[in-house]
């Protein structure tokens, strides 16, 4: 804790600390007012400033409070109930009197498809890059995975190949990048991290994304950043009913279907949701097979929703299971890595107040699921070994509690939160299976490699904003966590550890000019190890693997800087970082078994570069680069996970008629490969996409991905397999 304060967050604490004792000038709120094209109250819409971690619901009449006032001229975003997103609103002068007046326009599909600058569900940092991903473009797109989501995001990548691919952030992998599902953590216990290869996008409203720390307000795993994937809920007095069927042809071979209806139920309005997927092996340029990349999977979901006096309640149950989803890798021939079953159960309930005396605003949030996954690693027979599959099934609970308040605070806004998240009943059991030469099973052996465990996790947190002078702002951000993980027999016996960690920011914003700000931050955060990184002896996806009950945590000290330009609806952001991390946890293999260790302090630092600009005839350009670079700083070796240079750009048309996009990304030579990792060459591909409305009600839609039949590896891993090569999506969308 000493050292903590000593350091550079404890200097920018206290400096931040000194100032708002001496009395800067007070931030005053804003009142607003947001509605319909038709003059009614855009109720439960959640606004967000551009640029600002500002986001806030309005109320039944369409009204919103923004504390503090943001400087002019801004920018707003509004995010519907259903998953809409408004274009980008200019605010460039405030009335003499009464609210700020917000009137969306009359309509916004298929325009508004990815949105720079905001997430309204996660609550972030000012130095955060933030992006919205909406329904929209989920629909343009039809990624087939969460992480394909992130393929119009500068500063994300994938680690893994096929369909157990993991999203990460800024080369923070395997447990760096926290994943949530409508704001509850996708807990996993793979080596890889969670992936939520069980979600299907079409289930989705959007998905947000926050590239920098985010351990104030989440805790541990959010080193890199967050991903949020924002589930549809009804809204009250809408009946809607929504399908989708898609085929794939040439490098993909995916066929799925989709449904989804809503209707009215005692005040409030149910809907209801059910997916089928399914896919062969893929295949790579030339048509070569990629063995063993093909799956199936199925789900469904019910979602409520209803305003109480006490404010809008949203509770929702889903279900989804994959089979035999298998692992593709350059050794599959030798041993087939095969998921049999993932399973997941999830119950949300959440809800949302608006003003309660003086507080702005409270919210509240219960989660409550299960987990299961099962693994089969298939070693085939050769003239020296037998057939041997050594198999792991694990399954566990997760529960959290999380209470967030807001209110005026000293001339700003302060926020303060509680939260409790828990996976217990963890239990794994592995199956070693031998066959003789002729390939009949002669010995079975059963092992509880984790009979019982928990992981409690308790945590208060504060965030504070509040303007200094007319042109800047000041952010400020802590939390306290204790951290309880308990083991009972398995393979290392009973075991116990506690660990507390504080973790914070502090930011200043400052507007340079009347278009550009600037924003520097430090912080602190913290990651606990999983409890099969501890726990856990067994098979895992790339070969058998044995924990270390005596890892510490990570801790992290993280600078980030931005540069952030915005006139009508164009924008141009700039960001840096540097980030230590300190008792690196990592994944090494001195022979034929991986182990874990603490590893000394590693380096990641890296810039990117966004642009989204509207053009004439109903065109828009987004732009987008990264560059990173990862290293152990006690031998200056390259980290495994930090993706090579890049850059994309995506032009889109959208019209009456329909839509048209095409996107062209090329990524540099890969010639720092980590521990784990092979160099890869570089690569270039070329996407294209269109809709068209044959009727008002339905469109038929077709995506073309890797146009250019390139071949290249999926990832740097040195077992990773070809990505695949040019194929086609085509599919109806209809929508009454």
């Amino acid at each position: 804790m000493r050292q903590i304060l000593r350091g550079p967050l404890g200097a920018a604490v206290f400096s931040f600390v000194l100032t708002f004792l001496l009395g800067a000038s007070a931030g005053q709120a804003l009142e607003g007012l947001l509605l319909q094209s038709d003059g009614s109250p855009a109720a439960g819409f959640e606004v967000s400033v551009v640029g600002r971690s500002i986001t806030v619901t309005t109320d039944g009449d369409g009204r919103f409070v923004l504390n503090p006032a943001p400087r002019l001229p801004f920018q707003l975003v509004a995010l519907g109930p259903s998953g809409e997103v408004s274009p980008v609103l200019d605010v460039e002068v405030l009335p003499e009197s009464g609210p700020l007046e917000i009137v969306l326009p009359a309509t916004f599909r298929d325009t508004v498809t990815v949105t720079l600058g905001v997430a309204p569900g996660l609550e972030t940092p000012p130095a955060s890059a933030t992006t919205l991903v909406g329904q929209q473009d989920l629909e343009q797109r039809r990624p087939q995975r969460l992480v394909e989501v992130l393929e119009a995001v500068p500063g994300t990548h994938s680690t893994g190949e096929g369909p157990t691919a993991v999203p990460s952030i800024r080369g923070l992998a395997r447990g760096r990048t926290l994943v949530l599902l409508d704001g509850a953590r996708v807990a996993t216990e793979r080596r890889a991290g969670a992936s939520a290869a069980f979600l299907d996008p079409f289930t989705l409203a959007g998905v947000e994304i926050a590239r920098g720390p985010g351990s104030v307000a989440y805790g541990s795993d959010a080193f890199g950043g967050v991903i949020n994937a924002r589930s549809r809920y009804p809204e009250p007095g809408e009946r809607t009913f929504r399908y989708a069927l898609n085929k794939g042809f040439g490098g993909n071979d995916e066929e799925s279907a989709a449904l989804e209806a809503s209707t009215g139920l005692f005040g409030g309005a149910l809907l209801g949701q059910a997916h089928l997927r399914r896919s062969g092996d893929a295949e790579a340029a030339d048509g070569e097979r990629i063995d063993n990349s093909s799956y199936r999977d199925r789900g469904g979901a019910l979602r409520y929703t209803v305003d109480t006096p006490a404010g809008r309640l949203r509770a929702g149950f889903s279900l989804a299971d994959s089979y035999d989803t298998g692992s593709p890798a350059a050794d599959s021939n030798v041993t087939r890595a095969l998921y049999p079953r993932e399973s997941s159960r999830r119950f949300n309930l959440d809800l949302t107040s608006g003003p309660v005396g003086s507080w702005e605003s409270l919210e509240a949030a219960v989660f409550l699921g299960s987990y299961r996954l099962a693994l089969d690693r298939d070693r085939r027979p050769t003239a020296a070994v037998t057939r041997q599959i050594e198999s792991s099934d694990t399954e566990s609970n997760d529960g959290s509690l999380r209470l967030v308040a807001a209110r005026p605070a000293a001339g700003g806004r302060l926020q303060l939160g509680a939260e409790v998240v828990s996976r217990f009943g963890l239990e794994s059991l592995t199956t070693r299976r031998l066959f003789d030469l002729a390939g009949n099973p002669t010995t079975t052996t059963r092992t509880a490699a984790i009979e019982d465990a928990e992981r409690l996790n308790t945590a208060l947190f504060a965030t504070w904003n509040r303007t200094l002078g007319e042109a800047s702002l000041v952010s400020l951000g802590l939390r306290g966590d204790q951290v309880k993980a308990e083991n009972a027999g398995g393979f290392f016996g009973d075991r116990t550890s506690t660990h507390e960690a504080l973790s914070g920011f502090a930011a200043l914003t400052t507007n340079l000019t009347r278009d550009l700000s600037a924003t520097l931050q430090v912080a602190r955060g913290f990651r606990d190890p999983t409890l099969s990184d501890r726990f856990f002896r067994g098979p895992s996806g790339r070969g058998f693997i044995v924990g270390n009950p005596d890892l510490e945590p990570e801790t992290s000290l993280q600078y980030d800087a931005s540069l952030r330009w915005a006139t009508g609806r164009g924008s141009v952001a700039l960001f840096g970082y540097l980030y230590q991390v300190d008792n690196l946890i990592e994944r090494y293999r001195p022979a034929s078994d991986f182990f874990f260790r603490n590893r000394g302090e590693a380096e990641v630092k890296g810039v990117e570069l966004e642009v989204q600009q509207p053009l004439p005839w109903n065109l828009a350009l987004e732009l987008g680069a990264s560059w990173a670079q990862g290293e152990v700083e006690d031998d200056r070796a390259p980290m495994d996970d930090i993706p090579p240079p890049g850059a994309f750009l995506t032009l889109r048309w959208a019209g009456e008629p329909g839509y048209v996009y095409t996107r062209f990304a090329a990524f540099r030579r890969d010639d720092r490969p980590g521990p784990t990792e092979d160099e890869r060459p570089g690569h270039a591909t070329w996407d294209l996409g269109a809709g068209y409305h044959l009727y008002e009600s339905l469109e038929l839609r077709i995506t073309g991905k890797n146009l250019l039949d390139r071949r290249y590896r999926e990832s740097a891993d040195e077992t990773a397999v070809l990505a695949s090569g040019r194929s086609f999506v085509v599919g109806v969308v209809g929508r009454y």
